[in-house]
């Protein structure tokens, strides 16, 4: 097993990466001050019931486009930006590998509240500091989360275990498809997702690119009752809503235990359920 990697990075062009931001953000500013100028020499001319009033889309979030404050406007713009901008940021620091699925949510909520801060460099050092001292705490976080979510509680099934995540586990976590392909709900992709990176974490390996994950992206294009895998886990889903997941990497799972138990409290590792 790798060794264990929960740093994180500073993109190495912040300098690049503020002035393409700080450019584009003006140009956006004079667009809308002329765009308003546009509006308003129409208007004169035609009138606003009969003019092409429609220089710009009616609306941002937040804001209404008038002629007479363009920068009210373009700072509902702003705002949508800021938000992509920080989830670039975060990103690239490689925040991604270590965020259980309840701080990911945590994050995503103050992000959108615009509660960051503006983008800027001393906002940016702030935000990554934050994150490298944190990484081990979210680390244990994420640990936790898919330890519980490999010991689903109530289960009656022999597959799975109370104190420890055996070589194999049953999760109910699919929606019916029209398809014939499998599809993990919507409301248990968190769940999967944090198993999927606590492994990759494990393994000292990044999350690959995709739509969300590899087990994700991997389910999601399986047909029911068809084996699937990937680096670490084989599957099959069944009409009951039920994914059936064996490990490749027993190691892994092992480091689990560990990591889990320690971090919930909860692992009894050589205890089962029966």
């Amino acid at each position: 097993m790798s060794t264990l990697d929960t740093s994180l990075a500073l993109p190495d062009n912040i300098a690049a990466f503020l002035d393409v931001y700080a450019r584009s953000i003006e140009r956006i500013r004079r667009a809308y001050d002329t765009l308003a100028e546009a509006q308003t020499e129409l208007d004169s001319m035609f009138g606003s019931a009969y003019s092409c009033s429609d220089v710009t889309g009616r609306h941002a979030p937040g804001a209404y486009w008038t002629t007479k404050e363009p920068g009210k406007y373009a700072d509902a713009i702003q705002k949508e930006i800021d938000k992509k901008v920080w989830r670039r940021i975060l990103d690239r620091l490689g925040a991604g590998k270590v965020l259980s699925a309840a701080r990911q949510k945590k994050i995503d909520e103050q992000i959108e509240a615009g509660q960051v801060g503006p983008v800027d460099t001393e906002t940016i050092l702030r935000v990554a500091g934050e994150f490298m001292q944190a990484a081990p705490d979210m680390a244990r976080e994420l640990y936790a989360e898919a330890f519980e979510a490999l010991r689903p509680p109530h289960s009656q099934l022999k597959t799975n275990h109370l104190y420890r995540i055996g070589p194999k586990v049953i999760i109910a976590c699919l929606d019916h498809s029209y398809n014939g392909k499998m599809r993990v709900s919507h409301w248990r992709e968190a769940k999967i997702a944090s198993i999927d990176k606590a492994f990759h974490l494990l393994d000292g390996k990044p999350i690959p690119g995709g739509y969300r994950t590899p087990l994700i992206d991997a389910v999601n294009t399986t047909p029911y009752h068809e084996k699937g895998s990937t680096e670490y886990f084989t599957f099959e889903g069944f009409g009951n809503g039920n994914l059936h997941i064996t490990f490749r990497r027993p190691d892994l799972v092992a480091a689990l235990n560990r990591a889990g138990g320690e971090a919930t409290g909860s692992g009894l590792p050589g205890m089962e359920k029966r």
